[in-house]
């Protein structure tokens, strides 16, 4: 189907129920605004009941066709491409967002926050929900780009820009009005876009919203970050990778013709690749890779290449809206080589400005910077053109032009570093690892590890081993010195390897794990510490414990430090998951976990736990119980083996990379030359 006859069909059947909506929902509530739209006319009413009609007409067209990288400038039909993704939580807790799902579930838990890492789908469910919202005419949704709020555009005008028309527009003060009401639904996307300059604005306008309106339902989406750790109150959810069978399915459906598709599934299923897993859970590395295996027929196991040759598919690919004959012309007269360098330039200034969506002009300075550094013959607006139609890696979304996914952003800046600026490699890597936004680098460290794992491993891995060993043997020292078992004392240092970790003592009525009073929990840590609060994302995990009485509950908040997540990334090197040079080994937890916990802590709320020999937390008597607690607050509900970071690996790791740093010497490398 064309696009134009697409769009025009989705127009025709969804006018008579987003009428209906504005029917149920809106018309209604004017009537109790009968005062105000008395002051404004008798065609007030009129005017924005039309508005609201068109702008749930225009929305759900614009969020029910979808124009991924992977499609190459092709629209398809949302649901048609859509492989039904659940969220879920650390208390069992799932909900699978398709057609038919059960509203009941926003009724019951109205401030959602969905975090995940890059490629999960966060924006694509949050389009999902918006249409089957207006399908299932629950409430009237409103879908606000987080990026776009900012002191000049708060978020009432935001949502009069998407309301108001050319000819007709509305007071916001009706707008307000109508939606402290309730029955609206806010879709807040991509809250780690906000540039950093407009976080604490974007933060307390959502505060304000939610506080004014607290009659309809809140969800927001977000990859991990400190920010977050100001909704506590909102129920944190993230989305269930991709099964096998999931991930083929979608796969099948990217692939009209299911030859491509069916190919790539037997040789995924072949026993040289069957252990891959990293690409098939994350919805857009599985897209990604029907693009790659579409354009090369083989699977790239490394990272990069996986970019990299979907990277080569986009610029040498037929375009197949035109036919398999049809090529675009590249305008700008480069080669694959020399626009790739182009990209990779544009990839890291505009990584390192934090935003990933710009208008015209200020995506068009970037590229007269990229000009200038890479003094290659080109025109800026014909650069532009050909990075929106020829080679898709951009993409329009209104008047703005954004990155087509911040992961190909990230892959292009991990690449200028490596490529273009080798002699600063270092002092870029070590930048990053110190930087109090580390968790914002997060997937760029990911990839580059990918690319040049040496200079990785000898700049931040050797400095995350060191802390880590550094903190495990001054453990050792103090703890044993209030005559804690080494058998213990090992398995701490596994439980709390590279976390920052704060006990809350809730007091909770009813279930241990009711969200109602999580962002007192949270206040209480920024009361604490608050440093910490805006530096690392905090993840609140409830121990799953009842601790003395029915009414006291031990919650564990943790922040993952730079060094941890450095562990991490090179625990996940690569698709095959090796467990070659790794530090992570297997513990037997049946010895050391307690089957019932008795406590008397000596403190009223928040409690960090230290290497401190005279807290409490560390005395003989309470650190087996300490221990537990920390062990059921990572979801570990069973006793067995726990995969944790080893001293000993950790030394041998550490000694691997000096030595090599030590062979890598110029007077080696030059020696009988």
């Amino acid at each position: 189907m064309a696009n134009i006859e697409m769009i025009q069909s989705i127009a025709a059947i969804i006018s008579p129920i987003t009428d209906s909506i504005v029917k149920i929902f809106i018309e209604p509530r004017l009537a109790k605004l009968d005062h105000k739209v008395r002051l404004q006319g008798e065609r007030i009413s009129h005017i924005i009941s039309n508005n609201f009609k068109q702008y749930l007409k225009d929305s759900y067209k614009q969020y029910s066709v979808i124009n991924t990288i992977s499609l190459r400038n092709n629209v398809r039909l949302l649901d048609d491409i859509y492989e039904p993704l659940t969220l879920i939580n650390k208390a069992e807790l799932k909900f699978t967002i398709e057609d038919d799902f059960d509203y009941s579930f926003f009724l019951k838990n109205k401030k959602i926050i969905i975090v995940d890492n890059a490629g999960m789908g966060k924006s694509t469910v949050m389009k999902k929900i918006f249409t089957s919202i207006i399908k299932g005419k629950f409430g009237v949704p409103i879908l606000i780009e987080l990026r776009r709020i900012n002191n000049d555009n708060p978020i009432l005008k935001e949502i009069s820009n998407q309301l108001n028309s050319i000819f007709n527009e509305i007071n916001s003060s009706f707008i307000e009005s109508l939606i402290e009401q309730g029955n609206f639904v806010l879709l807040f996307d991509g809250l780690d876009e906000v540039p950093l300059s407009d976080k604490e604005f974007v933060i307390n306008e959502i505060d304000r919203f939610v506080y004014k309106a607290p009659k309809n339902v809140f969800i927001m989406a977000s990859r991990d970050e400190p920010t977050i750790n100001s909704f506590g109150s909102f129920l944190k959810l993230s989305i269930s990778p991709l099964t096998r069978e999931k991930a083929y399915s979608l796969l099948k459906k990217y692939d009209i013709s299911q030859k491509i598709a069916n190919k790539l599934i037997e040789k995924l299923e072949s026993p040289e690749v069957r252990e891959i897993s990293e690409f098939l859970e994350n919805p857009l590395l599985t897209s990604l890779l029907f693009t790659a295996f579409d354009y090369k027929n083989t699977i790239p196991f490394k990272k990069h290449l996986f970019y990299r040759q979907v990277y080569d598919a986009l610029f040498e690919m037929h375009d197949l809206s035109k036919g398999d004959a049809f090529t675009r012309e590249k305008k700008t007269g480069l080669d694959i080589d020399e626009f790739h360098r182009a990209v990779r330039h544009l990839g890291f200034y505009t990584l390192r400005s934090k935003r990933t969506e710009f208008d015209k002009d200020q995506i068009l300075k970037f590229i007269k910077e990229t000009k200038v550094y890479t003094k290659l013959p080109f025109k800026e607006s014909v650069f532009l053109e050909d990075l929106l139609q020829s080679v898709p890696l951009l993409t329009r979304d209104g008047v703005y032009i954004k990155w087509a996914h911040k992961s190909i952003q990230e892959y292009f800046a991990a690449q200028f570093v490596y490529l273009d600026e080798s002699d600063e490699r270092k002092a870029v890597l070590e930048a990053i690892y110190d930087s109090e936004q580390f968790y914002y680098w997060r997937n760029f460290m990911t990839i580059y590890y990918a690319i040049d794992e040496v200079t990785f491993k000898r700049v931040v891995y050797l400095k995350a081993l060191d802390e880590c060993i550094s903190i495990f043997e001054k453990n050792q020292e103090l703890w044993a010195q209030n005559m804690i078992s080494e058998r213990q004392i090992e398995f701490r240092n596994r439980l709390t390897a590279g976390y920052k970790i704060y006990l809350v003592k809730g007091d909770l009525k009813g279930d241990g794990n009711n969200i109602s009073k999580v962002d007192l929990l949270f206040d209480a840590v920024k009361g604490y510490n608050e440093d910490i609060f805006y530096k690392f994302p905090l993840t609140f995990v409830p121990s799953g414990l009842k601790i003395e009485s029915r009414l006291n509950y031990i919650k564990v908040l943790k922040a993952a430090t730079p060094a941890r997540e450095v562990l991490e990334i090179v625990r996940n090197n690569s698709l095959l998951n090796r467990r070659d040079g790794q530090v992570y080994t297997a513990f037997n937890t049946a010895e050391v976990v307690k089957k019932k916990v008795k406590l008397r802590f000596l403190f009223k709320t928040v409690r960090e736990l230290t290497n401190d020999k005279n807290s409490n937390l560390n005395k003989v008597k309470y650190f087996d119980d300490v221990n537990t607690i920390l062990f059921h607050s990572d979801n570990y509900s069973n006793l067995g083996t726990y995969y944790s970071p080893d001293l000993k690996l950790m030394k041998k790791a550490k000694i691997s990379i000096e030595a090599d740093i030590g062979n890598n010497d110029l007077n080696t490398l030059i020696e009988g030359i």
